[in-house]
């Protein structure tokens, strides 16, 4: 809704259509209206020039752990933000291979974070993480790489709980070390079981094939598009039937990156920052030629204040200065509507001294920041 009109923005070819549109409420449906489109008028892969600048992607915001979901909620409602993302741990959503303990304290403020945001109208994405649990390991695959049998069957648990959430993402970062890493061939595996799977109970469901995040990782960022660039020109040569997934997420965290996708931020702020979405976006265009693959930022943030194993973060009013700017620079690189969203990390700084993440758009204790 802008200004009180109702705004439908989609990609297609550079010509008037006619769509037909009817508004429901409680199970009651009005007539069908037919409306007559407009569009900019400029061919497909046109260049646009550097000065129009495109819509505000929807914007949302995610929770630390949904720890506090009644101040978490009241937040997004004064923002008025569009989505929510909750990530989902496996390892404490499932310890017995039999069944998914809805029961225990994370899945209970996942419920909570998913049902109340559902509730207030605003779109869910849930981020289905990792660690994988012991028990659902695939030996064959490096790190701790789930089996495809056992994930199936645990995203279609989730999705049968949570079937009228629409956009559902593959792993956090795949490419980070340790327990999260994945491999870049079993991340297009997962996302095209995912996408199988929670179409079945909604068909218009959306998965997000997680490219991680910027920051220096076994598989950086390019690596990882370079590697599905050669597996998609390796499928076209020999026939293969490419998994399935709807768009691609990314987490534009720069720190150290030594890849080329993002520069590094001008004050020092070097993790977290938009940053060249062009070239990342020609990246991905290379990778998937021909897709004109829609982008999903599920995560950024600027940092505020002295964070463990980061360093100093930029000042109150620099964060809101440095988030001025990545919308802009979003807006710029939106013209098309390639761009699906842009998410903030976080709503509140975090209490917890060990990790003290400071992005919160307030204070832990709820004081606003400029």
């Amino acid at each position: 809704i802008e200004r009180g009109r109702l705004v439908l923005r989609t990609l297609t070819p550079s010509r008037r259509t006619t769509i037909r549109l009817r508004a429901c409420a409680g199970g009651a449906c009005g007539g069908w209206v037919a409306v007559r489109t407009r569009t900019l008028g400029i061919p497909k892969g046109a260049a646009l020039p550097r000065t129009v600048l495109g819509p505000l992607p929807p914007l949302g915001i995610m929770d630390s752990e949904n720890a506090h979901t009644d101040a978490f909620a009241a937040d997004a409602e004064e923002l008025g933000l569009a989505l929510v993302r909750v990530v989902v741990r496996w390892n404490e959503m499932q310890r017995d291979p039999r069944r998914i303990d809805f029961s225990s304290p994370h899945a209970r403020r996942v419920d909570a974070a998913i049902r109340r945001a559902l509730a207030d109208g605003r779109q869910v994405v849930i981020t289905v993480d990792g660690p994988t649990p012991a028990f659902a390991i695939d030996p064959t695959q490096p790190g701790r790489a789930p089996r495809l049998d056992a994930w199936r069957a645990y995203v279609l648990a989730l999705a049968r709980r949570y079937r009228r959430v629409l956009w559902w993402e593959t792993w956090n970062e795949p490419n980070a070390a340790g327990a999260f890493s994945l491999y870049p061939y079993r991340q297009l595996q997962l996302a095209s079981v995912l996408r199988r799977t929670v179409r079945r109970l909604n068909p218009d469901a959306q998965v997000l094939l997680a490219l991680g995040s910027g920051r220096r990782t076994p598989f950086g960022p390019a690596r990882q598009l370079a590697y599905w660039r050669d597996y998609v020109r390796f499928a076209a040569d020999y026939g293969v039937v490419l998994p399935a997934f709807d768009a691609i997420s990314f987490h534009p965290y720069n720190r150290d990156l030594g890849v080329g996708l993002l520069p590094q931020h001008p004050n020092g702020s070097n993790l977290y920052e938009s940053g060249d979405v062009g070239r990342l976006l020609a990246a991905i265009d290379e990778a998937f030629p021909g897709e004109d693959m829609p982008l999903a930022i599920t995560e950024f943030g600027h940092l505020t204040g002295p964070t463990p194993r980061i360093g100093a973060g930029l000042t109150p009013e620099g964060q809101a200065d440095a988030l001025c700017g990545t919308l802009s620079e979003l807006r710029r690189w939106n013209r098309t509507g390639r761009i699906l969203m842009a998410i903030w990390y976080l709503s509140r700084d975090e209490r917890d001294p060990e990790r003290a993440w400071t992005s919160g758009l307030r204070y832990a204790d709820g004081t606003p920041k400029p």
